[in-house]
């Protein structure tokens, strides 16, 4: 059978060499996919990404994948159930990070979920009906989201209470 390889490269020069860190083999199918949906470097050691598995029909999977080493060793940090595909992310530190994840039609509620990593456990902090368009958090603590509806939620405490600070504007907002 034929194999497509999607790879996550890294460089240490400024780009101009590349090398793989991480590879993952697949069937070369039209419908089969994967997509690296989001990536954030933390600090030298500890990189982040998610990515998105799916072959038509039904058959999916998302990942949260961490590394603490530069990237010689990758661990899956969360697998998503088959009705949510995990996508935009905000890592304020090392440890504590917020994640958004997108329902797959037909497959479960069609709720939007935050979830709140830290020291290796996953929490849901927020639930949305509309898409989450953007997550910061400049510290561990404090954060902000925007959704689809444009809304713009704050928190103070890591997600536990959120609060609406939309702008008083007739603009809208891209």
């Amino acid at each position: 059978s034929d194999f497509a390889i999607t790879r996550l490269k890294k460089t240490i020069d400024g780009g101009s060499t590349w090398n793989s860190v991480l590879e993952f083999y697949v069937y070369a199918n039209p419908n089969e996919w994967h997509n690296f949906y989001h990536i954030q470097t933390v600090n030298p050691q500890v990189t982040y990404f998610t990515i998105n598995y799916e072959e038509i029909p039904g058959n999916h999977w998302s990942r949260v994948y961490r590394t603490s080493d530069g990237g010689s060793n990758w661990l899956i940090s969360r697998n998503s159930d088959d009705s949510l595909l995990f996508t935009i992310f905000h890592f304020p530190s090392a440890d504590t990070g917020y994640v958004a994840s997108l329902p797959i039609p037909g497959y479960g509620s069609m709720t939007y979920y935050l979830f709140k990593y830290i020291n290796n456990t996953w929490t849901t902090v927020f639930r949305s009906d509309t898409r989450i368009r953007g997550i910061y958090f400049p510290t561990n603590t404090t954060g902000y989201i925007l959704t689809g509806s444009y809304n713009i939620f704050k928190t103070t405490n890591g997600g536990a209470n959120w609060y609406s600070v939309n702008p008083q504007t007739s603009v809208i907002l891209n």
